[in-house]
């Protein structure tokens, strides 16, 4: 079921990845569907929240 943190995570994640490959193509080849179970999904949720924690970590420590 998508909702806000899954779509924060998912486009958070997508952006991490299109970071990683130099920003070439477009930001969407990077994004999937709200109820796509693809390994894409997996990869951009995890990196996602890795990247979210170490942001709150890095704001926490100010």
């Amino acid at each position: 079921m998508p909702n806000v943190l899954n779509f924060t995570l998912i486009a958070t994640g997508a952006f991490v990845f299109w970071a990683l490959k130099g920003f070439k193509g477009k930001f969407n080849d990077e994004m999937v569907g709200p109820y796509d179970r693809s390994s894409k999904r997996v990869r951009n949720i995890t990196a996602g929240s890795i990247a979210l924690i170490i942001i709150l970590i890095a704001i926490g420590s100010l």
